[in-house]
């Protein structure tokens, strides 16, 4: 990028809520699969926009009115509670603006994006060294999914210099639980399985994230994340939360 141009990332988000006739959530958050009675798919979307230096400011657009695209298990009294859960949301409303640096990841220790972007070596092993001097996980388990986890959400910003881009996709593929699980001309699609507890322990959830990347560009068009160990009312195949991007290179941000 030239002085002035922004990567523009369209983004579109498909979440999924969970209902037990008395809370909506999350999955994980407060209702589980397992306890779930209804759920919806709720779709929002909205651009951020990021400048050549990645410690500089991000534009973030406000995000979309939440809508729903999917529905299981649904009767009247449930939808009155989604649309009360939805009302409450678009009043928090996101107001979109300007963060330094991309602002902080959503899960993790307050780091900025910009600041792993600089600072992650533009090597495979020399990122996963990086990152092992870093974290204070309370297992090997939680330290490669948190690990797989972070290159993931990082790669998806579609940000940061072509080597540090390669070194954390590498990085990625080395991961036990890591494996490419479609190939479709430059498209490579990377399953990464992960679970934050120990085997027998109540906390052993299941995690199945996957990232699509084009090779030719490094580009990031499709993330997913599920916890749906299969058997409840959501259908095999709906997971927690898929994010499709759209990436072009512009000249200034929106007027």
């Amino acid at each position: 990028m030239q002085p002035g141009q922004y990567l523009r990332v369209a983004w579109t988000s498909d979440l999924l809520l969970l209902g037990d006739g008395s809370t909506i959530s999350q999955p994980s958050h407060g209702v589980s699969y397992a306890m779930a009675t209804h759920a919806w798919v709720i779709r929002t979307s909205g651009e951020f926009y990021v400048p050549a230096d990645v410690n500089g400011e991000w534009y973030f657009t406000p995000s979309s009115t939440p809508v729903v695209t999917a529905e299981y298990g649904q009767d009247a009294a449930a939808d009155v509670q989604l649309q009360q859960y939805l009302d409450r949301w678009s009043a928090a409303g996101d107001p979109g603006g300007f963060q330094a640096g991309g602002g902080a990841l959503p899960e993790g220790d307050g780091t900025l994006r910009g600041e792993f972007l600089t600072s992650l070596p533009d090597d495979a092993d020399g990122v996963l060294s990086w990152f092992r001097s870093r974290q204070g996980s309370t297992s090997e388990n939680h330290h490669g999914a948190m690990v797989g986890w972070t290159l993931m959400t990082l790669l998806a910003s579609n940000a940061g210099t072509g080597d540090v881009r390669a070194a954390m996709l590498q990085a990625l593929g080395t991961l036990p639980g890591s494996s490419i699980v479609d190939s479709r001309g430059s498209l490579r699609t990377i399953a990464f399985d992960s679970t934050f507890g120990e085997p027998g322990q109540a906390i052993d959830v299941q995690r199945h994230q996957t990232i699509t990347v084009d090779v030719s560009t490094g580009r990031v068009s499709g993330t997913s994340d599920s916890t749906n160990a299969g058997g409840s009312i959501v259908p095999d195949g709906v997971g927690d939360v898929r994010n499709d991007y759209a990436v072009e290179l512009v000249d200034g941000l929106p007027g």
